[in-house]
């Protein structure tokens, strides 16, 4: 205990892992040995829509829940981890969110709810497009963002995606012979 700069001394929790606390410290001197640290985090999320509209935007902010969202990382290599890191499902609001990320690069993928279909990613402003522009298959039903860079200490609630559902009309279609 209060060996070195080093290390920290904060060892104790309070049941919670984001509040540490050190042993008792009788002081009878100056004693800079005592040190903590601190981890900075950031985080990623958004706003998941349907476009109802089919204009390709969040026009009229209709959310889209029942989508699945994972974050995955990418390496310095560019290649992207086999399994996400975490994983969330759009609640009634559309918002995701994932926090308690360290700084670094992460692609985000989304699985829209059955016989969606994704929006054309980039149109419009940044503020009201989607960023989903790499499909899974040809259904357009999922896919990912492109490659992003997350600094330390930002909430960047930036990355959004937009889906829509096409609906059929029709019946049964005969000659009236006796008309």
């Amino acid at each position: 205990a209060g060996s070195s700069g080093a290390d920290s001394d904060a060892k104790y929790s309070n049941g919670s892992s984001s509040v540490m606390y050190t042993a008792v410290i009788k002081l009878y001197a100056d004693d800079m040995t005592w040190d903590a640290g601190v981890t900075v985090y950031s985080a990623l999320g958004g706003f998941v829509f349907d476009d109802q509209d089919y204009d390709n935007t969040q026009s009229i902010y209709i959310p889209l829940p029942g989508t699945i969202v994972d974050l995955y990382t990418v390496g310095d290599d560019g290649a992207m981890s086999d399994e996400p890191i975490a994983s969330t499902v759009v609640g009634e609001d559309g918002r995701y969110l994932f926090d308690r990320l360290e700084a670094g690069r992460y692609r985000i993928h989304f699985q829209y709810p059955e016989n969606y279909i994704s929006v054309e990613a980039g149109v419009g402003d940044a503020l009201h497009d989607s960023e989903v522009a790499y499909f899974d298959d040809d259904t357009l039903n999922g896919g990912y963002t492109d490659i992003i860079e997350l600094p330390a200490d930002t909430a960047d609630l930036t990355h959004d995606a937009g889906a829509y559902l096409l609906s059929a009309i029709g019946d049964y279609v005969w000659v009236d012979a006796d008309r």
